[in-house]
């Protein structure tokens, strides 16, 4: 099986490209009771290809991207991904520069800003968020007030500055905390420059564990700030995160438009 191995801000994923399959075939696979652990296998860093999902790329009249977490679960969305996924279809499709993808229940629209040396800046429309709602938990007697901000998939936003340890040891037991029964991300966000509307953010993905970025969480995180009247409409927040920087506005009607780079990295075959 052909596959490319793209990344964003450092979150990297394998992309099967399986636009010229027909339905049966992608229906096959995916129910293929050893699917899981093919996801598994190969997005293990020591005895795999590595990466932090898979990504699946399925013709239509509008292209479909499906993700699937390194553990094998169904990732919903995942905005680093649909940045590969549109550097893929400008590369090797030959797409025009702008297009709709559907992932999960979403169709984001994605616009290829430039393309120099194989990175591909992506400028997408990732819809709006579909609810926000203050929510407050307890893990190991410590009291973590957030904000529970769902975009497509679930987030634990905590305005707290904390390490990448604290959270690689900590992390599970919030995204599996009771009071999100489908499993959540996780993410911790303290301001660098409060003024210039620039945060630093960690992560702690549902289903992959620590991650250099999550853009969804970024999304999130901007739909929050308005929420919270931090920020105004096309007011453009800066996120720095362990893989990188991302751009993330709302328009008029609450859309969130975020921009960044992408790029694919090498390209090979799996057995």
């Amino acid at each position: 099986m052909n596959f490319f191995k793209y990344q964003s801000l450092g979150n990297d994923f394998i992309l099967l490209d399986w636009m010229l399959e027909n339905q049966n075939f992608v229906d096959q696979k995916l129910s293929d009771s050893n699917w899981s652990n093919f996801v598994r296998s190969s997005c293990d860093r020591h005895f795999g290809i590595g990466a932090d999902g898979i990504l699946i790329l399925v013709n239509g009249a509008i292209p479909k991207a499906l993700i699937y977490n390194s553990d094998g679960s169904n990732g919903e969305v995942c905005f680093n991904g649909i940045r590969c996924v549109a550097s893929h279809l400008f590369t090797q499709h030959k797409f025009p520069k702008e297009f709709d993808v559907l992932m999960g229940k979403k169709k984001i629209h994605c616009k290829i800003d430039s393309l120099k040396d194989n990175v591909a800046q992506v400028i997408t429309n990732v819809g709006k968020a579909i609810s926000i709602e203050e929510k407050t938990i307890k893990i190991d007697e410590e009291i973590f007030n957030g904000y529970s901000v769902n975009v497509g998939n679930p987030h634990f936003i905590v305005f707290k500055t904390v390490s990448l340890d604290w959270l690689q040891k900590n992390g599970s037991k919030i995204e599996t905390d009771p009071n999100f029964p489908n499993k959540t991300n996780v993410e911790f966000v303290w301001p660098q420059n409060v003024a210039e509307n620039f945060y630093n953010m960690i992560v702690f993905e549902r289903g992959c564990g620590i991650t250099l970025a999550c853009s969804s969480g970024a999304a999130a995180f901007v739909s929050l700030l308005h929420y919270k009247k931090d920020i105004e409409i096309e007011n453009v927040v800066k996120i720095k995160m362990p893989g990188g920087f991302i751009s993330s506005w709302l328009t008029a009607d609450f859309d969130v438009f975020q921009s960044s780079s992408a790029a694919m990295v090498f390209k090979g075959i799996v057995s």
